[in-house]
């Protein structure tokens, strides 16, 4: 994200901005292509000219959200405030396709105004049995339900836990991606030559627990890790293996690359860092007694302390997810979660570790719940997500009211509610910024 130069921070600017952009958007979306009579580059030579599809959509969404709790932690009482523009266009060029989405924010937390690069992508057949697609894109697989495996692409936890749309808890990465299709297996293999790391808590907008300082964190300073060189060696490379047979999708995954957040930390530069890292998974998606059974495991390989004897490096482990949905009545569903991390060479890590009572369970539990009701022509949506650990005894609830009004405007209130009996733990060192928010969305037709 680049950060806009000083003189056009202003609530003016800005406005005057969005403004600008839309009308620009209204322009591009109600004219017509122009063809010149007479073009010169029109020889035969070069056959006859491809019909495009061009797609051009944008919006405006407006949020505020505020802290329940007085967090002396951070500078700003405010969770959320923002103006978002988002622009959008899209055009076919026979098979090939090309994508852009960009978004200018002024936000009034981080005292900023900013234009992000969301996706700009060139699609693409390359055989008949294989896909290309280059550039930055959003990138997924797993089968967990806010919970990430294998998954091993960017996300943005701020936004997330801002109450910014679902949308942008998955970030963008810089990527190269290849697609084999055959009977037997697909394949995707994804190559980001430059390390993407989460936009994680920086003690800016939200505080954290801070294992070095043991106590809760808040900017400034900001939190800043040191990120791997920009070198070959230093890209991510993930793949993952899938096939669906008789209703059921089985994967295969793998990853060597980073860790997504600076969770090691290095103390002769006094600077926390992102140490290497190798995951191999697999999971199996199929239907059971009218619902969705899912089922999925992971190992993490730490590849900078394989033997576990680093305190300052994250132990590897083995994760385990079992999972089941079901509409158990008309518009009304329901789904569960139970989530297993299993701390590898945990008496070694015991016997080095600075504090004992703060180091994580050996196995750290972690059940979820959705209810999500639909009603008004499915104009309603009430839902509530809500994380408990049993181990760690804290809990995270996602409650969430979205009204369509109509094709264009809509509406969402909700909240992001953290407690826990321990300031360390991985839900309850985010107590003080529990928070509720309000968007208001409008989409240009």
């Amino acid at each position: 994200m680049k950060a806009i130069p000083q003189r056009f921070r202003s609530p003016a600017f800005m406005a005057l901005a969005l403004i600008y952009m839309t009308f620009s958007a209204m322009l591009l979306t109600t004219s017509q292509p122009v063809h010149a009579e007479n073009d010169d580059w029109g020889d035969d030579e070069w056959g006859e000219e491809e019909d495009s599809d061009l797609n051009i959509s944008h919006r405006i969404e407006a949020g505020f959200g505020s802290f329940i709790h007085d967090n002396t932690y951070v500078e700003q009482d405010n969770s959320l405030a923002e103006i978002r523009y988002r622009f959008e266009l899209s055009n076919y060029w026979g098979e090939t396709l090309g994508s852009l989405k960009v978004d200018l924010t002024a936000d009034d937390v981080d005292s900023e105004a900013s234009a992000s690069l969301r996706e700009a992508l060139i699609a693409l057949p390359v055989s008949e049995n294989a896909d290309l697609r280059v550039g930055r894109q959003i990138l997924t697989w797993g089968t967990g339900d806010l919970l990430f495996l294998n998954d091993l692409f960017p996300k943005d936890w701020v936004a997330f836990f801002s109450g910014r749309p679902m949308e942008y808890l998955k970030a963008p990465s810089d990527a190269i991606k290849v697609s084999f299709f055959n009977e037997a297996a697909n394949i995707d293999i994804v190559w980001m030559p430059v390390f993407n790391a989460d936009e994680y808590l920086n003690g800016q907008r939200f505080s954290f627990y801070s294992p070095l300082n043991g106590s809760l964190y808040g900017a400034p300073p900001q939190l800043s890790g040191l990120e791997p060189d920009e070198k070959f060696e230093s890209g991510e490379l993930a793949f993952r293996l899938y096939q669906t047979v008789n209703s059921r999708e089985w994967a295969i995954y793998g990853y060597r690359g980073f860790t997504k957040q600076p969770t090691a930390y290095n103390p002769i530069i006094n600077r926390p860092t992102f140490s290497a890292l190798q995951t191999l998974g697999a999971s199996l998606l199929s239907p059971l007694a009218g619902g969705l059974f899912n089922t999925e495991f992971s190992w993490h390989y730490s590849l900078d302390d394989k033997e576990g004897a680093n305190p300052f490096i994250q132990n590897s482990q083995l994760r385990y997810l079992l999972a089941y949905e079901k509409e158990v009545l008309s518009k009304l569903t329901t789904s569960v979660q139970l989530y297993v991390e299993n701390t590898l060479d945990y008496d070694i890590l015991l016997s080095q570790s600075f504090n004992t009572e703060t180091e994580p369970e050996e196995y750290r539990t972690l059940t979820t719940l959705r209810v999500s009701y639909r009603a008004l022509q499915d104009k309603l949506t009430v839902s509530v997500f809500g994380y408990y650990s049993p181990s760690d005894k804290d809990h995270y609830w996602l409650p969430k009211i979205n009204y369509r009004v109509d094709d264009q405007v809509s509406l969402e209130f909700g909240g992001n509610f953290f407690a826990g009996e321990e300031r360390h733990t991985f839900f309850g060192q985010l107590e003080d910024n529990s928070n509720v928010y309000a968007r208001l969305r409008y989409d240009f037709l």
